[in-house]
């Protein structure tokens, strides 16, 4: 089965976002924790986990 992409509009919005970026090369190396991407970022917590929680919502128009 091979896997399908689409990519809309709110995609690129997401990508747009130098945060949500640093956020996914951080959990592309190794999965890491809210306080974990916190410290590296030099974020507050809430704010990763805001991010976190829109990435999240992304995944149904990332793939199928």
């Amino acid at each position: 089965m091979q896997d399908e992409i689409r990519i809309d509009r709110r995609v690129f919005e997401a990508l747009a976002s130098d945060t949500r970026v640093a956020i996914l090369k951080e959990l592309d190396e190794r999965q890491n924790t809210v306080t974990e991407l916190s410290d590296s970022l030099g974020m507050a917590k809430s704010s990763v986990h805001e991010y976190l929680a829109i990435s999240h919502g992304m995944r149904s128009c990332w793939s199928c």
